[in-house]
């Protein structure tokens, strides 16, 4: 497997150089989404395009029936990661540069690394970006409350966990450094999380009523605001 992903890298590597090196930024692995077996393995994860040229680099493959997916991400997707403002901190916080077309944006991406560690440092700034957060999931419930269709329910249920999860994380000072794999886990290991959140979220997932899941689900949210209400730091443990 290691040998694999060293493969697909230096294919990686060799392919921008020889037809892409004028239209790609970087090329980047990302460090904390890889299955155990390849952590001590040099991967490709995305790219950073120059020109719209550089589109023509994304592949997916199918290797032992294993997928690998190289994908442009942006700038101003990477300069929202860096703010705290897009939903995939770890995609900057977290990856590595494999290749880079020049110094500028070697530095570019360490700039913004650094940018995204003075956030994550700001307890006022990321309050405020939890709170973001959590006037979304709000909108998102009161969607489900009218909603009839049972796939659709399961799905609002799911994002309701997943990005209230997010603004706890944030009022931590902190992200998910393995996204959506090992969500409660992490929230375990937080200092500042709301009482029985971890519960509810679990029960919220493993709820096969809708009804209920509408009603734990809104256990959940009303739990989120009545601490936003507390003065100074809105979360305790």
């Amino acid at each position: 497997m290691n040998n694999i992903n060293r493969q697909l890298a230096d294919w990686a590597i060799k392919k921008i150089e020889s037809e892409y090196s004028n239209d790609v930024c970087l090329l980047l692995e990302h460090k904390t989404l890889k299955l155990d077996k390849d952590m001590n393995a040099a991967v490709f994860g995305f790219y950073i395009p120059a020109t719209n040229r550089a589109n023509g680099l994304a592949r997916t493959f199918i290797i032992n029936d294993i997928g690998y997916d190289l994908f442009p991400m942006s700038w101003d997707i990477i300069e929202n990661m860096a703010d705290v403002k897009h939903y995939n901190t770890t995609c900057l916080a977290d990856s590595e540069i494999l290749w880079a077309r020049n110094d500028e944006d070697r530095q570019r991406f360490i700039s913004l690394k650094a940018r995204l560690q003075a956030n994550l440092q700001n307890p006022q700034y990321m309050n405020e970006r939890a709170k973001k957060w959590l006037n979304t999931v709000t909108e998102i419930y009161q969607e489900t409350l009218f909603e009839e269709q049972l796939c659709k329910v399961r799905e609002n249920a799911g994002n309701v966990c997943d990005l209230l999860s997010i603004a706890v994380a944030f009022a931590n000072l902190n992200y998910f450094t393995h996204g959506q794999t090992n969500q409660l886990q992490e929230l375990s290991n937080m200092k500042k999380v709301p009482k029985d959140f971890v519960k509810l979220y679990h029960n919220i997932v493993t709820e096969s009523c809708p009804d209920k899941q509408k009603r734990l689900c809104y256990e959940l949210v009303k739990a989120l605001h009545f601490l936003q209400k507390c003065k100074a730091i809105w979360w305790w443990a």
